[in-house]
């Protein structure tokens, strides 16, 4: 039976729990291949080539189950030969996962994980030295409680990757997943690597000056917001943690150049999935991402700021009473 990793793209947990899979795999000696997905690829988060194959299992992590194009997944799950299971740590609604259910989908998600690969690492008994590394490091990551400079280095180089790799072949993060599960987890980056990290080093500081360089405060609903445009290059968390270091805020909202829409919060009673609900996005209480479509310009930024507002102001649902 042929096994197929589908593992979020976006980040070092989503690469981490793939490389989790990969390393599982390879000690069977089982025959599988890696696709790596996100959001704005909706139905294709389950490729239809998957459905030209006969007897395979799919494994999924680190990607909600809270998605466009929900009906086409679902159609396409119930026309996969074989079984699903899928493992995540986002907030979710229980009407989406009885519908997995009753197709047959194997769940296990639970919004309390700091991070998917934990939770991959815990079902598929991946407890060796190697294994619990990884999960460290994806956990430092999705927590951003980053504590050493190497786990930042491949934070920056997925980064890179991801601004480098629209499509959904993605392949040098598949190589990184890769990279990951062969090598000692304290030795990559490799030598390789490092050299594009330099690189990417030097344009990530000048995108993080136009960040803060954009960033405008507005008060919505009795909150402070800091608003903020970013390049495409750096992602929206690392953008984000630019904002929360150079200034005092309830939430703050980057938008990117490419249209993803990224949320932190400065206190904890505000519930950001809920507040990226409105625009079509979700997450975790303490960070969350939608997207509002094309390509954002400065002029359009500041008509997206008053547009957001709006709609913000027109509900307290994210608000849970529980402020510290």
């Amino acid at each position: 039976m042929l096994n197929i990793i589908i593992s979020h793209k976006a980040d070092l947990d989503g690469v981490a729990s793939a490389a989790l899979m990969i390393k599982k795999f390879k000690k069977n000696g089982e025959p599988f291949m890696v696709y790596m997905r996100d959001y704005e690829d909706e139905s294709e988060i389950i490729p239809s080539e998957l459905l030209k194959i006969r007897e395979c299992r799919v494994y999924i992590s680190d990607i909600s189950i809270m998605l466009k194009g929900f009906d086409e997944i679902l159609s396409k799950i119930s026309r996969i030969d074989g079984k699903v299971l899928w493992t995540d740590h986002h907030e979710y609604r229980t009407e989406y996962s009885q519908r997995l259910k009753e197709l047959g989908v194997d769940l296990l998600i639970d919004p309390q994980s700091p991070a998917a690969a934990i939770l991959v690492a815990q079902r598929y008994s991946l407890d060796d030295v190697q294994s619990k590394r990884i999960v460290d490091m994806a956990t430092q990551s999705d927590s951003w409680k980053i504590r050493e400079e190497r786990i930042m280095d491949i934070v920056n180089i997925i980064d890179y990757y991801n601004y480098l790799e629209k499509k959904t072949e993605r392949s040098r993060l598949v190589s990184l997943s890769y990279i990951l599960a062969q090598n000692d987890p304290d030795k990559v980056p490799t030598d390789d690597l490092m050299a594009v990290l330099e690189h990417y080093k030097k344009v990530k500081g000048k995108a993080i000056e136009k960040v803060l360089s954009s960033s405008t405060e507005r008060m919505i609903s009795g909150l402070k917001f800091y608003f903020a445009l970013s390049p495409s290059i750096i992602s929206g968390t690392q953008a984000t943690d630019a904002l929360i270091k150079s200034f005092k805020a309830d939430v703050y909202v980057v938008i990117k150049e490419d249209g993803g829409v990224s949320f932190r919060r400065g206190r904890d009673d505000i519930d950001l999935s809920k507040m990226a609900e409105l625009f079509g996005g979700g997450g975790h209480a303490y960070a969350a991402g939608a997207s509002v479509g094309d390509r954002v310009d400065e002029n359009r930024f500041e008509q997206l700021i008053i547009e957001m507002g709006r709609k913000i102001s027109t509900t307290s649902t994210y608000l849970t009473g529980s402020k510290k």
